[in-house]
């Protein structure tokens, strides 16, 4: 009688399994005047994010503008000067366009430039066409 060659066995592999990761920086905000609000996901197994604001509740965004003219006025008006820092663009963006309307409204009442000064000015100028043309589209002119 003749044998059969005994089979030998495979090792078993792990099963591969499919994960999803999600990285992020700041989350942001919605309903700002020049950012556009966050994209939502729906499921991820891990998540890895910048979350230096994580555990505030920020204010509604329609009290900025008020909350930004009532700090500089008050700030000038006792002869102080307002630094605020300045960090990633699309923050300074929005800062700016906040003085500016705060400024046309007649708010900023603190007879005072403001500078800006930041490590990105070169590309700057781009950014400020971008945020234009991404307005007038919003706003449907």
């Amino acid at each position: 009688m003749r044998r059969r060659p005994r089979r030998r066995r495979q090792p078993r592999l792990p099963v591969p399994v499919e994960r999803t990761i999600l990285f992020t920086g700041d989350l942001g905000r919605n309903n700002l005047p020049i950012l556009q609000d966050p994209s939502l996901f729906s499921a991820a197994d891990y998540v890895v994010m910048e979350s230096t604001y994580g555990d505030r509740v920020h204010e509604a965004t329609a009290d900025i503008p008020d909350a930004l003219a009532k700090i500089i006025n008050e700030t000038r008006q006792a002869g102080g000067k307002v630094v605020i820092p300045a960090f990633a663009i699309e923050r300074t963006q929005e800062l700016i366009y906040y003085l500016s309307a705060l400024f046309r409204a007649k708010k900023y009442t603190a007879n005072a430039p403001y500078f800006l000064t930041a490590p990105w000015p070169s590309g700057s100028r781009r950014f400020l066409n971008i945020i234009r043309n991404y307005l007038t589209k919003k706003q449907g002119h």
